[in-house]
């Protein structure tokens, strides 16, 4: 990417970044560490921002005294302690913005969460995440946490300098902090080491100025003898947008090297940070994209047989399972029983005990009358959030006029999900119903975007078409995998 006809230097690609940090989310090995740029969409000044006036307050040569701000704020704190202490609960105690950055890596699905930001932006976000039933649990480990390998939470939040949320005394701002809290810093930086010796990590926000990740990994390097090139790859994104003088474009490039080279840290240019949403959202729908929601059931076999529907079923279920696809379903009527086959089919080759891995079958409890609509919708919402597709088939009743209302809903909580959504027409009922919807824009499928269904081919007949059917419907799905992966944006 070029700014002033000089260029900025990647050391890894979007598509890259965003295929391996997938595969490193889905075996439990990822983590983001997050420094006090991330915070400023939350209303929070970086430190030389807060510490820029004291410097000039205090006579001192800001160009001089800037690579060591700790310092600054010794100075500082030592020249008028109350005043200094007031200040920063101040202007780090306040409520802040919602902030979307944040709200996009909280949704990815990785526990631990590093940050040496001691305000409260990202538990914000949780508590947020939390109202919206979005996320179960989280817990903050401060300085005075004893028990730092508790990691039972769905996010597990380290806040390496502490936090400001309960008292002035428990959070690292001044010189003297780091030697006075150092004992409880070092339980934090022992765990930070064996992730980052376990781990990919992706930081934001973060200058690694502090030293504190490079020395943990130097400590692998040196003292473990682990060589650059078996450390873990691990990330960080560069914005060129407001990068102008060509001294700032060698340092970028310059120390983007030496990251790479010594810490296998990998420098990714973008435009802007603007762009991060979706290269996270594009993350998070990659990790869902091979979980697959069948919507789907048939009472009535007048107008397709029922050998025609069980086959046709079934296929797709092995199929699907076959190209590495696992299957939800909350075991539709004439729908469940063949998805089964078709994932025992599969595995009957292997082991029986694989079943679980390739597919998972939810029954409704429909017999109790005390299972409310929204009970249902709960349940489809627990199921369905699991998965980034989901496939509509079939869709009948036995009295044969209108449409199957649970599938509607279906599609509704899919829509909500952001879920790829492709319903099968040649399967007929509801199904046709809403891809014909789709297409049309109907006002109350408008906002479900129908582009990846577009080479989907509808003219085949079931009976006599179902592998083709199937076949076209798995390349539609590689096609929104590849779509995924391939992120990209104009060169500025």
């Amino acid at each position: 990417m070029k700014v002033n006809n000089q260029k900025l230097v990647s050391y890894s690609t979007i598509p890259r970044f965003i295929e391996h940090f997938t595969r490193k989310m889905k075996i439990k090995k990822a983590s983001l560490f997050f420094g006090a740029g991330i915070s400023k969409d939350s209303g929070f000044p970086c430190w030389d921002e807060v510490l820029k006036p004291y410097s000039e307050s205090l006579n001192l040569n800001w160009q001089f005294e800037k690579n060591d701000l700790p310092l600054i704020a010794q100075f500082a704190y030592d020249s008028e302690p109350m005043h200094f202490n007031d200040n920063t609960q101040r202007i780090f105690s306040k409520p802040s913005k919602e902030n979307k950055i944040i709200d996009s890596f909280i949704s990815l699905p990785v526990d631990n969460i590093w940050t040496t930001n001691f305000e409260t932006s990202i538990e914000n976000s949780c508590e947020r995440k939390i109202r919206e039933k979005t996320l179960k649990s989280y817990h903050v480990f401060g300085l005075d946490e004893d028990n730092t390998t508790l990691n039972t939470f769905e996010k597990n939040i380290y806040k390496i300098n502490g936090t400001i949320a309960n008292n002035a005394s428990n959070y690292i701002f001044v010189k003297e902090d780091f030697y006075r809290h150092r004992n409880k810093q070092n339980k934090y930086l022992s765990l930070l080491q064996k992730k980052l010796q376990e781990n990919s990590f992706l930081f934001y926000g973060y200058s690694f100025s502090d030293d504190i990740v490079l020395n943990e990994i130097s400590k692998l390097k040196y003292q473990l003898e682990i060589p650059t090139d078996k450390l873990p790859i691990h990330y960080r994104f560069v914005a060129a947008k407001n990068i102008e003088s060509n001294e700032e474009i060698s340092h970028i490039n310059y120390y983007s090297e030496y990251l790479n080279k010594y810490y296998n840290i990998k420098t990714i240019i973008i435009p802007s940070y603007d762009v991060m949403p979706n290269i996270l959202s594009n993350l998070l729908k990659l990790f869902y994209i091979d979980n697959i929601y069948i919507s789907g059931a048939i009472s009535n076999f007048d107008q397709l047989s029922e050998k025609t529907v069980q086959e046709f079923t079934s296929t797709l279920s092995k199929k699907l399972i076959a190209n590495n696809y696992k299957i939800y379903s909350g075991y539709g009527r004439g729908v469940g029983s063949a998805l089964l086959k078709g994932a025992i089919d599969h595995v009957s080759l292997d082991f029986y005990d694989r079943l679980s891995e390739v597919i998972s079958l939810n029954p409704f409890p429909y017999e109790f009358q005390d299972f409310s609509d929204k009970d249902k919708n709960q349940y489809r919402y627990f199921i369905q959030k699991q998965c980034g597709v989901s496939i509509f088939i079939f869709g009948n009743k036995i009295e044969k006029e209108g449409y199957l209302t649970g599938m509607i809903e279906e599609l509704k909580i899919a829509s909500n999900l952001n879920h790829f959504v492709i319903p099968i027409p040649q399967t007929g009922f509801t199904s046709k119903f809403l891809y014909d919807k789709i297409f049309q824009q109907d006002t109350e499928f408008a906002n479900i975007p129908f582009q990846h269904m577009a080479s989907f081919k509808t003219n085949n007949n079931l009976s006599e078409n179902t592998d083709e059917i199937i076949d076209d419907l798995i390349m539609v799905l590689q096609k929104i995998r590849r779509n995924l992966i391939n992120f990209s944006f104009d060169e500025i």
